[in-house]
Formats: structure tokens, C-alpha cells, sequence
């Protein structure tokens, strides 16, 4: 029996440590013919289904991931991080023409750029048996799942829910600016939702600087009524919703931030795993900011 299944991108992440390329305010600048020599290169499996699989089981649960992994040259590193992390491979899918691959170039300072490459999107087809195998485990966490449509994952959803799992999602940018009533499967199913500000106004259709998070949000989205919203605000802290009350954690600050990277997946990561554990909202909010203050503290999503 597993504690956790996440569905969610896995991908190959390339770290440049590149402090010597030039910026100017919140701009990189590269020459257009240039050739530049990086401090150093680290490679980390990514991706959020990967980072909340890994970093649930960092707090001691019984974790699996299932996505999508592609027949390349990362395959082998992915697969060799993932068991090094312990997180079960049982769910995985290997498609011959799939890849996903970040390169992160990376300041002293923490400050990042990304370049993503994700190429021959395909659908999460799962076969009967993987079905069967994935009714044994305790909740669910559904992450950033372009390729699957909103019906798929919602008749998936539907699967777990008859079970009585409990489903944890994430509602990425590219799904908040969809129509409130197209997500209305979705959310139906969820027990705890988690976004942040930026997704969280995008989904209640508000301008981000206009939207207080110290009201009852859930009160502008009624189909919440009865589950849990989650709320992360980077340094201001994150929030939650429940349909009594409004809670507060102010964002804990390492002694150096070395990367950015993946610190919403380490606070989503911490929360779960603290909830699975004692169902205390303050205690896995404050659990929450806690792995996430870990993971900007170091190299790596998780």
C-alpha cells in the first residue's frame, strides 16, 4: 500500500552554474555568436510529478510517481535518481519519442533562468493492470498534467474517489485560465487544492495585485464548499481556506539561497506529507514552508 501516487511531468534537469554571464535589472543577456564557459553542471531528475514523489518520501512515506518517460539519452540517469531516492518506478510509462528536459542557468545568488524543451506531447494512456495496481494506495496528487485532458483526469479522478482515495491536485497556468466551469469535474473530486497567487487569480478571473488572500477566498468559489484551498505566496507566506476559516504561515528563510527552483513543489511536498501524517492544516502549512525554505537552500527540485 502507498501513502502517495503523484501523476506529473518527470523531466531531466541541466544545471549551469553561470554567474559570470552578464544581466542588467531581471534581464540575461547573451551574445548572439558567443561561447561561454560554465563554473560547473549538475544534471537532477524534475519535473512536479517527480518532486512531490521524492519529496513526500523524504518524510518517510511510501511514495510512487507515474508519468511519462522518454526512450533518450536521460532515461537511465531518471530512472537511477529515482531509485536513489527510493521512490517506486512501478507506474512509469516509456515512450519512444518523449522528452522533457530543463536547462537551468543558475546565479550565486539563486535567481534562475529556465529553458524548457517538451517535445511529442502524449496522452498518459494507463493499461488495466496499472489501474488495478494503482488502487492500492492511500491519496493521490495530480500536478501539472498538459497532455491529459480534463476529461481524462477526471474520469481517473472518479476511479480513486469510488475507492475512497484521498485526491490531492495542483491547477497549473495553463488550466486556471480555462473557463470556471470547464474545471468543475475536477475540482469535484479534489479534496485539497494547491496553487499559487498568481494560478489562484487566474482561476477566480482577478487582477493578481487586486486579490486579498486574507479574506475566505472560498467564498468566490463555491464548489470548494467542504474541501481545503491552499494558497503560496513565494516570501509572503502561504495561506489556506477552509469554509470557517483563514490560516497564516508566514515563508521561512534559509541562511542562503542557492536555488529557486522547484520551491513550490517543496512546499506542496512538505504539506502533504505532514497532512497524510496528522490531518493538521497549521502544522502541514508550517511543515510545508519549512521543506520548502530546504530545497531553495541547495541544488535541486527536491
Amino acid at each position: 500500500m502507498y501513502d502517495l501516487i503523484t501523476f506529473g511531468k518527470i523531466t531531466a534537469d541541466l544545471y549551469f552554474k553561470a554567474d559570470n554571464l552578464t544581466t542588467k535589472g531581471n534581464r540575461l543577456y547573451l551574445a548572439l555568436g558567443g561561447k561561454y564557459f560554465i563554473e560547473g553542471f549538475e544534471m537532477h531528475v524534475g519535473g512536479g510529478g517527480a518532486n512531490v514523489a521524492i519529496g513526500v518520501k523524504k518524510n518517510r512515506l511510501k511514495t510512487a510517481v507515474c508519468g511519462l518517460v522518454g526512450n533518450n539519452v536521460f532515461r537511465k540517469a531518471i530512472l537511477h535518481q529515482l531509485t536513489l531516492k527510493r521512490v517506486s518506478k512501478n507506474f512509469l510509462l516509456f515512450k519512444q519519442k518523449h522528452d522533457n528536459i530543463s536547462v537551468i542557468l543558475l546565479k550565486k545568488d539563486g535567481l534562475r533562468t529556465i529553458l524548457n524543451y517538451e517535445g511529442n506531447q502524449q496522452s498518459l494512456t494507463l493499461s488495466k493492470k496499472i489501474l488495478k495496481r494503482l488502487d492500492k494506495t492511500r491519496s493521490v496528487y495530480f500536478g501539472n498534467l498538459p497532455y491529459l485532458s480534463i476529461s481524462e483526469r477526471a474520469k481517473l479522478m472518479k476511479n480513486f474517489k469510488n475507492k475512497g482515495v484521498f485526491i490531492f491536485t495542483n491547477l497549473p497556468t495553463i488550466d486556471t485560465r480555462r473557463k470556471k466551469n470547464d474545471l468543475l469535474p475536477i475540482l469535484k473530486m479534489t479534496d485539497i487544492l494547491i496553487v499559487n497567487k498568481y494560478e489562484a487569480a487566474e482561476l477566480l478571473k482577478k487582477d493578481t495585485k487586486k486579490l486579498n488572500l486574507k479574506i475566505n477566498i472560498l467564498n468566490f468559489l463555491p464548489i470548494l464548499k467542504g474541501k481545503l484551498l491552499i494558497i503560496t505566496d513565494a516570501e509572503n507566506g502561504s495561506y489556506a481556506y477552509d469554509d470557517e476559516k483563514v490560516y497564516y504561515q508566514k515563508a521561512i528563510r534559509p541562511n542562503k539561497i542557492v536555488d529557486t527552483t522547484g520551491a513550490g513543489d517543496g512546499y506542496t511536498s512538505g504539506f502533504i506529507a505532514e497532512y497524510l501524517k496528522t490531518q493538521d492544516i497549521k502544522q502541514s502549512m508550517k511543515k510545508g514552508a519549512y521543506y520548502a525554505s530546504k530545497i531553495i537552500g541547495r541544488i535541486g527540485a527536491n
